[in-house]
């Protein structure tokens, strides 16, 4: 006797169809990310965790059907969805023990006993958040008047922000909540486009009523300063100064690495205590200028502790990178492997996150029409193409290093050629093939072999 085990269907009520209008107008259907939304908002009403597909698809059936909801209640849910307000929840429950003195039977009041305190709730996670359209408008507001081309505007903007009265929030959570104002459209396009321009006119206002100030006051007059001795700049420092004149008159000694990963700060103090150094000495042309620059950054190197560069490697930052071409290939062939791995492991039933499906779906649009088998078999194909093209360039560029070593240096071709023998020492012999070479001439030479003499060859030799 076999059991159905099937989830019996779900029926829905007169009023989750209402909340569930009010939850999809209010998702703000048909931009990205609208069913994620409308699974969170469902969830907040207090009902049971539902796909964003299936609310979707009641959706679509109670817009059929009358029966289910009214013309004019999915209107009226639309309106409250797209137009709604968020006020303040006051509390407007009264307790119990707060209800006054009792009353006896005979009209005498008594004090009614207190009952005990109920127990403190549980803790609960803080609640979310609902931008409002006046809220999103203020900030982005705040966000272009913050001047967005400069450095730290989200410091800047979380400080605007605070001086308003909305609730706090961080500059990750504003950064955030423009992003959604400006990718899902929650502001039209042409709202966002006044409230730049407004913001951006009020921003050049304020600078300029700010640089109109100082003009209204005089400047106060300079003061002199009380001991000038502290303004001259300090002498140079004889040890450093015999250092630069050594490595001037010696410039093989000079010994530069790479200082762009060592921060900026760090580097200018370093240089301005250089400076009295640098500027006692007399640049006569440019050689000396880059000499001397060339000396600076070897004295910042050794005061910083860095090693300097091994003369085995190169200090030019792309002489041992791979070309271009091949970098690029090996690339291509690095994603066909993984776009390979992921389609097989989909293939198999295996589990993938959903920005990884998404992924292969839009790189490969047909993938749905051909099958997961076709598909990976035409990935392998490509990848094999790729591997190929490789080779065949870098048998390509082999060759061509090798014409121009035989015509610029025949030598070091013909050493290059035994190196890549299977001979591991190929300039040294052992004594045993010395041996084997030995009397393999012997066994030519010293012994004698009887030929045909008869063979009509040597006749026509002889005539």
């Amino acid at each position: 006797m076999s059991t159905n085990t099937r989830k019996p269907r779900k029926v829905w009520s007169k009023q989750e169809n209402l909340d569930l209008v009010y939850c999809y107008y209010r998702s703000n259907p048909g931009t990205s990310g609208s069913w994620k939304r409308l699974e969170r908002l469902w969830e907040d009403k207090g009902y049971d965790p539902l796909p964003g597909k299936k609310l979707a698809g009641q959706f679509r059936s109670i817009e059929k059907s009358e029966h289910m909801v009214t013309p004019t209640e999915m209107t009226d849910m639309q309106a409250l969805a797209t137009g709604l307000n968020v006020l303040p929840v006051v509390d407007l429950t009264v307790n119990s023990n707060t209800a006054g003195p009792s009353t006896t039977t005979n009209g005498d009041t008594t004090d009614a006993p207190t009952p005990p305190p109920p127990p403190p709730p549980p803790p609960t996670k803080a609640p979310r958040t609902k931008w409002t359209t006046e809220m999103n408008t203020t900030l982005v507001f705040i966000h272009w008047y913050s001047q967005p081309e400069i450095r730290g505007v989200w410091n800047r903007v979380e400080e605007r922000w605070l001086k308003t009265t909305y609730p706090a929030k961080t500059d990750t959570q504003l950064r955030s909540q423009m992003n959604s104002i400006t990718h899902t459209g929650l502001l039209s396009p042409q709202r966002l486009m006044e409230i730049r321009e407004a913001a951006t006119s009020e921003r050049e206002n304020d600078n300029a009523a700010r640089q109109a100030e100082p003009e209204d006051n005089p400047p106060p007059e300079p003061v002199a300063p009380t001991n000038p001795v502290e303004n001259e700049e300090p002498a140079p420092n004889p040890e450093t100064r015999e250092l630069f004149k050594k490595l001037l008159d010696e410039p093989s000694l000079i010994k530069v690495t790479d200082l762009r990963q060592v921060p900026w700060g760090k580097l200018r103090v370093a240089i301005d205590r250089l400076s009295p150094v640098i500027r006692s000495f007399e640049v006569p042309d440019l050689t000396t200028l880059n000499t001397l620059l060339m000396v600076v950054a070897h004295v910042v190197r050794e005061q910083m502790g860095i090693k300097p560069p091994s003369e085995t490697t190169s200090n030019s930052p792309g002489r041992n990178k791979q070309p271009m071409w091949l970098r690029r290939l090996e690339e291509s062939v690095a994603k066909l492997r993984s776009d390979l791995s992921r389609l097989t492991e989909m293939s198999r039933g295996a589990t993938q996150k959903f920005q990884t499906i998404d992924t292969i779906y839009r790189r490969y649009p047909l993938l749905p029409k051909k099958g997961y088998k076709q598909v990976i078999e035409e990935v392998k194909q490509r990848l094999l193409a790729k591997a190929g093209k490789i080779r065949r360039y870098k048998k390509k560029q082999q060759t061509f290093a090798d014409n121009n070593l035989f015509q610029n240096n025949q030598r070091n071709f013909y050493r290059k050629l035994e190196k890549r023998g299977s001979d591991p020492i190929p300039h040294e012999s052992t004594p045993e093939d010395q041996t084997r070479t030995l009397n393999f001439w012997k066994d030519i030479w010293e012994n004698d072999v009887g030929h045909n003499t008869e063979a009509e060859w040597l006749d026509d030799i002889q005539e």
